[in-house]
Parts: structure tokens; sequence; C-alpha cells
């Protein structure tokens, strides 16, 4: 009965999570970015967001979760999707606070992730 919001920019991989989360009751916004999760929301505010890492445009995932926070107030708990494997960039990730899940991501992975995240774990 969770409210997600899903940014992801690849249309069958966010359709299929959508799908999955679904499934187990929740109600799933979905969108490439921050902009198309806020026209989906009726300004209800999410109770978690997953957001892809890297998407189009140079933007990532901690961009547009900033974004919707930004938009509905308090920090709302999140989660970032990542296939990155070099050191680098996964410093960067971490340094941004969000709990990370390495792609592929199997559903009960990303069901425990976010329920993870919704308990603040």
């Amino acid at each position: 009965g969770k409210r997600v919001a899903l940014i992801e920019d690849e249309p069958l991989i966010r359709e299929g999570q959508a799908v999955i989360m679904r499934g187990w009751g929740c109600d799933v916004l979905v969108g490439e970015n921050a902009q198309e999760v806020i026209a989906a929301s009726g300004d209800l505010p999410p109770d978690v967001i997953l957001a892809d890492y890297r998407l189009r445009e140079d933007r990532t995932g901690i961009g547009e979760i900033q974004a919707l926070h930004a938009h509905f107030g308090p920090p709302t708990p999140a989660v970032l999707l990542t296939g990155e494997t070099a050191p680098g960039q996964l410093a960067k990730i971490n340094e941004a606070g969000f709990p990370i899940l390495h792609k592929p991501v199997m559903p009960l992975k990303l069901r425990a992730g976010l329920s993870a995240a919704l308990s603040g774990e």
C-alpha cells in the first residue's frame, strides 16, 4: 500500500519494475525524471523514491531525488539503482548518502531494499 516514485529512463525496465511493485500493492508513480513523477503525483508525496543512478542528458538519480525532495518538502526515503562498478563513481554515489542496489536487482532484493528504506535502516 505504499506510494513509490520510480525514476528510470529505460521504458522496458521502468514498466517491468512498476508491474512488480504494483503486484505488491504499491501505488507507483513512474517517470523518466522528477518532473514526470511530480506531474503524475497529484501533489501527494511518495512514501519512498527509487531512482536509477545514470539517466539521460547527463542527469543522475541523485539530482532527481533532490528535485523531488525540494518539491515535496521533508526528505523522503530514497534508494538508488546502479550498474556502476568504477570505484570513483561508486564513491560519488556513496557520498550522496542514499542506499544502493546494484543491477540487476531481483524482485526480492528490490522489496527488501525498499522495506529497509521505509523503516529507516
